[in-house]
């Protein structure tokens, strides 16, 4: 590469950006392929895997199973790419532990599940136990929401799919290039971030659309209504046609920062090329000056979305709120359901997940960890301090898009059929919904005698009066004569139109007597008890 040196500045273009990025990428790509093959001629069990990396859209279309940090939106990253992407058997791991305690960390563990992390690595033992090898406070804590997880709620929500989102944010990696090459990584990093934020408080759900899925027109083919450029700097003449023909077909572009100066190899166009799309914009003030372009619209923001975050309760950013709202009023219209607070407002610093699975919707919210302090390290590590501070719950009012009857999951509490949802939420608390579209669930399990030392079989059966079946997630328990719930007895069973398999490995120092199985219907409560004797 020194060798070439007098090559390269000889051939140098006026604006050499382009070249150096086409230079470096393929560079890069090639040392990494080297690598593996050596690493692969090393060692006669290697596997392609990933800690870390850049590009995660190229790399999830290799790599099935990942274990990244949180920062860098890598959560949603993966989630866009992976399981709600074109790889849904994909799957995701996170990182807790590192001593977080309290409510913070349990918050962690529910952000991870709906953001379809299907596991946690817990680091590490010496967090988890005392010197004298008793549980320490964070062991304790994260056992909470394991536990709940564990007995069928995580089984509920991973089988099945988030609902279709609105709204896509483009992500590009020539634009990180080129923001790096600018000075402005720190802008287009932010810019992604307080995106995230701002798309959270207004409760859209929205999804990572890479380069290559642009060009490849997959913004109309996964029917999404609108698309947020974050500080998209770098665009190709594919990915502007796309958005050209986007918007003309009737989906709303929306511009934060500095959009498409630079092509996809980062040299630097001489106009915008967005120029065409955002002549239509007016000049004027106001937190978003929209145009109308064909059957769309493309609205840009006058208040930086960077700046968003740190004044997320501030008037300006209300306004920016009504504003977009009111802009792309076809975003919100298929939404599940509205979140208020007290006095009728959008709840804010509340992320909202909305998961289908057949003909059953549920609505998940986590509030913000507003009482905890969260850590990031350097290497990208993130943790949670508890300081002992506690928020006061605050009403809130959730309104459905059409009645359903409602289920809170969490309390297994029937509440009704209406189209609306009176509760509190607190800081860091979850809560769990379940939209069924009949009401009237009932379980059966078949009985039996059975012997020590032989397995005992039964069938867990699920009746509904839904016209439209949707699949039931079923705890089961197992309880000794004594009461006690041997856990290698315990399971979750997913329970179709017909029965499931129920299979009881019964041990040849079981103690002898009347035991009890237990089912409950995850997302109901429903439950149902049935005796079985054992000689």
């Amino acid at each position: 590469m020194i060798g070439a040196g007098d090559a390269w500045r000889r051939g140098a273009p006026t604006d050499p950006k382009g070249k150096w990025v086409d230079f470096r990428v393929p560079l890069y790509t090639s040392a990494n392929a080297r690598f593996l093959d050596v690493q692969f001629h090393s060692y006669s069990h290697a596997h392609v895997v990933a800690y870390d990396g850049c590009d995660w859209r190229r790399l999830t279309q290799f790599v099935r199973d990942t274990g990244p940090y949180t920062t860098g939106d890598q959560w949603d990253l993966h989630r866009s790419f992976l399981s709600d992407g074109d790889r849904p058997n994909g799957r995701c791991g996170g990182w807790t532990g590192y001593g977080s305690s309290g409510a913070g960390v349990q918050h962690f563990i529910w952000n991870g599940l709906f953001h379809r992390v299907g596991y946690m690595n817990i680091f590490w033992q010496y967090a988890c136990l005392n010197p004298d090898l008793t549980f320490s406070q964070s062991a304790k804590d994260m056992s909470v929401a394991f536990t709940e997880l564990r007995d069928g709620l995580g089984m509920l929500l991973n089988h099945a799919r988030r609902q279709p989102t609105p709204v896509a944010v483009h992500y590009s990696l020539a634009s990180c290039h080129g923001a790096t090459i600018l000075g402005q990584d720190a802008d287009w990093d932010a810019a992604r971030a307080n995106t995230i934020a701002l798309l959270n408080d207004l409760g859209w759900q929205f999804s990572f659309v890479s380069t290559p899925q642009l060009e490849a027109d997959e913004l109309a083919k996964r029917g999404y209504r609108a698309l947020v450029l974050p500080w998209s700097v770098a665009l190709s003449d594919k990915e502007v046609a796309a958005l050209t023909q986007f918007v003309e077909a009737g989906g709303s572009l929306l511009v934060w920062g500095d959009a498409g100066s630079m092509d996809e190899h980062c040299a630097a166009r001489p106009a915008s090329a967005l120029a065409e799309l955002l002549k239509t914009v007016p000049k004027g003030d106001g937190p978003i000056r929209g145009g109308r372009v064909g059957k769309g619209r493309v609205a840009v923001a006058q208040v930086l979305a960077s700046d968003y975050a740190k004044q997320s309760t501030a008037e300006s950013a209300a306004a920016l709120r009504q504003a977009l709202t009111e802009s792309l009023r076809s975003v919100g219209r298929d939404l599940p359901c509205q979140v208020l607070d007290a006095k009728e407002q959008p709840l804010l610093q509340c992320q909202r997940t909305y998961f289908r699975d057949g003909d059953a919707t549920y609505v998940c919210l986590l509030r913000d960890n507003l009482a905890g302090q969260r850590v990031g390290c350097p290497e990208g590590v993130e943790y949670v301090r508890d300081t002992g501070d506690a928020a006061k719950p605050e009403l809130i009012t959730i309104r459905l898009r059409q009645p359903a009857e409602v289920y809170d999951v969490r309390l297994g509490k029937y509440l009704g059929k209406s189209d609306r949802i009176e509760t509190t939420i607190a800081s860091a608390e979850p809560k769990v919904f379940a939209l069924l579209a009949g009401k009237g669930t009932s379980l059966t399990v078949g009985t039996g005698e059975a012997a020590l030392g032989k397995p005992l079989a039964l069938e867990v059966a699920v009746r509904a009066e839904a016209r439209h079946w949707a699949p039931h997630v079923v705890q089961v328990e197992v309880a000794r004569p004594d009461g006690a719930l041997p856990p290698l007895y315990a399971r979750n069973l997913l329970v179709g139109e017909t029965p499931a398999a129920l299979v009881i490995p019964f041990a040849f120092n079981d103690p002898a007597g009347t035991w009890t199985v237990r089912v409950r219907d995850v997302a109901s409560g429903v439950s149902e008890t049935c005796p079985v004797g054992v000689k």
